[in-house]
């Protein structure tokens, strides 16, 4: 609308002749899906400090217990999918997301969806495990319990 945004950190100067060229140099600090990946679970504090950060946003970590390779995929409601990241046994994925929206799992590669979870209020601050029977690959459950 041509307002002056106070909170932005940029900004840039109208063409009022000939022509502006422009280019960009990202410096990424994590990965650039929008996750983070903490080696551990993450501290209470660090728990509340994500919650201060963005309103509306539900943050949460997934967990592979699966005992193989994981790709994450946000789910859309068209079934089309966006690759969050992959996770080895045990790693843990860090996920800011909004109610109702859908996560799933596929073995590392693979097309097959294994497990799935919806986003729920509830999830804040936990963790939903991948889960799968003993040598297998055919999922089980899920859970949101912060102590998986």
């Amino acid at each position: 609308d041509g307002e002056l945004d106070h909170e932005s950190l940029h900004g840039g100067c109208p063409v009022l002749s000939g022509e502006k060229w422009a280019a960009n140099l990202w410096v990424w600090n994590r990965p650039r899906d929008g996750s983070f990946r903490p080696k551990k679970k993450l501290s209470d504090q660090q728990k509340q400090q994500l919650k201060q950060k963005h309103d509306g946003q539900i943050h949460f970590q997934v967990q592979n217990n699966a005992g193989f390779a994981v790709d994450i995929h946000w789910l859309n409601p068209n079934g089309e999918r966006a690759k969050m990241g992959t996770l080895e046994t045990g790693e843990f994925l860090g996920l800011n997301s909004f109610n109702t929206h859908r996560f799933g799992a596929t073995a590392k590669g693979g097309d097959t969806v294994l497990w799935t979870h919806v986003v729920k209020p509830e999830d804040e601050g936990n963790v939903a495990a991948i889960l799968v029977q003993p040598n297998s690959r055919t999922v089980t459950s899920s859970s949101t319990d912060p102590d998986v």
